[in-house]
């Protein structure tokens, strides 16, 4: 059909639009405005019972090549003989215009002796316009090339004035604006757009009518919005861009947010302005090319570029570098990475890939990027640009308004809110690698989860005492978090077989394995002893056994230091040393006895927290509980158990100690802290309002014969004089040393403490 035709057509059925109302039926349907239909043009087709809206579609020239025909049902329909085109409105000015300055003897005229050429001073040949050849918008002159727009067949076209430059151009068949022009997929986006108070271009399809774009739109800032239909929406886009791209000035694609299929619908649903639109532009738009042509050759060119495209989440990477080593974010945490296979995915990823070449002439050529060894190790050692990590997880990579991590306790489906649980309320966050953390609970966090078999157990164990099952589920809590706050070590002990076992295994299930670690008192003390340590919640010493002195000492010095919270240096197998690391692993110990561990100076007993396992099932065992307990924590049956216990403990702010625990504190201390004991059995401390003239000293000398002969009867080693000293003062810090007089000689003493009277007869034989 010609194209005259189409014209007139549609003017029939433009027509049949007698009142506004019939365009407000088609308006309100589709949430645009009357104006802006009305603005694409609008027709009616009156076919019997069958009637239809008629919308042109043009090609890039303005010109009506084909009618879309909307009927009520939703279907569309094409007029036979269409074409598919554009959706656009049409400058006003532009069918008025539409002749003026076409080549042709009746638009312009040769210059004369009266009227020369603006541009070359001559009078042969060149050509002004017919009406206003005095004062001319555009010159066609045949001599000077120089700053001209373009050459015509009749010479070269020199534009005077903006308004001369209206040749079949966008700036002529479009409305003028000095915003980006919108080009989006249909004609509902085409008028939502518009809504918008932009400019806007229609294609009739996700990829159509892409060779009409460039004609109607070369040289204009355009924004290429795509729709959110499986693909095919997005594969549009990136069409269009790639058409639009050489030839415009500056051309950004995006698409709606994710929870919008199109930008119709993203107006209607949240009140969209023009402002906001251009915000989500600005932060969403992309406005690169290919994503096979590299900027350049250049490492921390492709890098930036690798990290960007394979490695980001939420604006952050998810290939990160902490302490030497490279760590990636999946599945809501931390953990380590593949080194081969980090290689080999930017192996995968520069396959291939060009990059733009200058020659000697400055000609510019693509050519295919080889990967080398040497060169992606150059890549990989640029990334630390963007991913070095210097301080201990968990801390927040950026700053989103979220709690403390130390008060976050990661699942599968999200990142509770600790402070919130206290209060009784259930808030979660959802999972993002702005927290670095290596921790997450294996499985979804379910508030009704309850597991009656390790209620039974519990209770079996520990004879029903409330006491003791509260402080289990204290800890089994406080190990959920990454907090050393309480600065507490637990230790399981009682008899064989009596369950500490299943205890610790079971706690193991519940934080999954990457959250724990098995250890003995031996591998602590060994050069690589705190490495395993690194990014786990808790470590497990099950069945252990102390060992010789001098490697508990040793043992016990790294224990404390780890749950004081106090800085360590860590040696790791083949990666550089650590000089100082926070670790936030809670220590479990399961023994049969108490651990005869030599601690003078008691800093072990205040830090302890004991659970008593009294009943023994040798001989009656049940063989199958363990693995039964280990599946119920692995499925989330027992995080309520602990994370009341957690509530219970930052309501209480401390660790509750049972009956049975006070009285194994106190053989400890005996145990491993003799000059406690022996202040308890042969000393006696200064009462607070003592008088000056009443205060307690004791001669050191004294007191190191009595501890001496109070060592033989415990069958202890008293060791030396200053030895002892030091000891005496770290469990009895009241005491305090000075120097008396008596008569002719000095001795040194002890003030605020005395011996007991009968110590004087029983280890001195002396009379007080």
């Amino acid at each position: 059909m010609a194209k005259q035709n189409f014209t007139e057509l549609f003017n029939i059925f433009s027509a049949n639009i007698l009142n506004e109302p019939i365009v407000k039926l088609l308006a309100d349907e589709l949430g645009v405005s009357v104006n802006s239909l009305s603005k694409l043009g609008l027709g009616y087709h009156l076919m019997g019972y069958s009637h239809a809206f008629v919308i042109p579609e043009r090609d890039g020239q303005g010109n009506i090549i084909g009618l879309m025909q909307r009927f009520a049902d939703g279907k569309k329909l094409m007029v036979k003989g269409s074409k598919r085109g554009l959706i656009y409105e049409v400058n006003s000015k532009f069918l008025k215009d539409e002749e003026k300055y076409v080549p042709g003897k009746h638009n312009w005229e040769r210059v004369s002796q009266a009227v020369p050429c603006p541009i070359c001073g001559k009078a042969d040949g060149c050509l002004v316009p017919a009406g206003n050849p005095t004062d001319p918008k555009a010159v066609v002159c045949v001599h000077i090339s120089e700053g001209s727009l373009k050459p015509l067949e009749l010479g070269f076209l020199h534009i005077l004035k903006p308004e001369g430059k209206i040749s079949s151009s966008s700036q002529r068949i479009l409305p003028s604006t000095n915003k980006p022009i919108i080009v989006v997929e249909g004609h509902s986006d085409t008028a939502a757009a518009m809504d918008l108070g932009f400019v806007a271009v229609g294609r009739p399809s996700a990829e159509g009518g892409q060779s009409l774009l460039p004609t109607l739109l070369r040289g204009q800032e355009v924004i290429v919005v795509g729709d959110n239909d499986a693909g095919a929406g997005k594969r549009g886009m990136e069409s269009v861009f790639q058409t639009l791209s050489p030839i415009c000035k500056r051309v950004t694609k995006v698409l709606p947010p994710a929870q919008f299929k199109d930008l119709r619908q993203w107006k209607n649903q949240v009140s969209l302005t023009e402002t906001s639109f251009l915000e989500w532009v600005q932060e969403s738009g992309d406005t690169g090319g290919d994503p096979n042509i590299l900027e350049d050759d250049v490492a921390h060119t492709i890098a930036k570029t690798w990290l960007e495209r394979e490695r980001s989440q939420d604006g952050l990477p998810t290939i990160r570098c902490y302490k030497s080593q490279w760590i990636q974010y999946g599945n809501g945490h931390y953990s380590d990475c593949d080194r081969e296979g980090f290689r080999g995915g930017v192996y995968h990823f520069l396959e291939g890939k060009l990059y733009p070449k200058t020659d000697t002439k400055g000609g510019i050529s693509l050519v295919s990027y080889k990967p080398t060894r040497a060169k992606v190790s150059d890549i990989i050692d640029a990334l630390s640009d963007w991913c070095t990590i210097e301080l201990d997880p968990p801390i927040w990579l950026k700053d989103l308004g979220f709690p403390d991590p130390a008060n976050l306790v990661a699942f599968r489906n999200g990142l509770l809110d600790v402070n919130e649980y206290v209060q009784g309320r259930i808030k979660f966050y959802n999972p993002t690698p702005a927290l670095f953390s290596f921790n997450i609970l294996p499985y979804d966090f379910d508030e009704d989860a309850h597991s009656e078999l390790w209620e039974q157990f519990y209770k079996e164990i520990f004879n029903n005492d409330k006491d003791q099952i509260r402080l289990l589920s204290q800890w089994f809590g406080y190990n959920c978090v990454p907090d050393m706050s309480y600065e507490k070590l637990m230790l399981c002990t009682g008899r064989p077989r009596s369950g500490k076992g299943t205890v610790l295994n079971t706690l193991a299930a519940m934080l999954g394995n990457k959250q724990c670690v098995s250890t003995s008192f031996q591998t602590l003390c060994t050069e690589f002893g705190y490495q395993p340590l690194m990014g786990k919640l808790a470590v497990l010493l099950g069945d252990a056994k102390v060992p010789r002195q001098k490697e508990a000492e040793a043992a016990l010095e790294k224990i404390l230091q780890v749950v004081g919270g106090d800085p360590v240096g860590i040696r790791r197998m083949y990666l550089p040393y650590l000089s100082q690391v926070y670790l936030q692993a809670r220590f479990t110990i399961a023994m049969n006895d108490l651990p005869n561990i030599p601690d003078q100076a008691n800093a072990l007993e205040p830090k302890l927290n004991i659970l008593y396992f009294q009943n023994s099932y040798v001989g009656r065992e049940d063989f199958t509980l363990k693995s039964r307990l280990q599946k119920e924590a692995k499925e989330g049956k027992l995080i309520n158990f602990a994370l009341q216990g957690l509530r219970d403990l930052r309501q209480s702010g401390g660790f509750i100690i049972p009956g049975p625990a006070r009285m194994l504190l106190k053989q400890l201390k005996e145990l491993t802290t003799p000059v406690s004991a022996f202040i308890i059995d042969c000393c006696e401390l200064e009462p607070p309002d003592t008088l000056p003239e009443d205060e307690y000293h004791v001669l050191i000398d004294h007191l190191y014969e009595v501890w001496t002969r109070w060592c033989i009867e415990q069958g202890s080693k008293p060791g030396v004089k200053n030895q002892f000293g030091r000891w005496f003062l770290a469990a009895c810090p009241t005491a305090a040393p000075a120097r008396i007089r008596i008569k002719e000689r000095r001795y040194r003493i002890y003030r605020k403490v005395r011996l007991a009277d009968w110590v004087f007869k029983e280890y001195l034989g002396v009379q007080k």
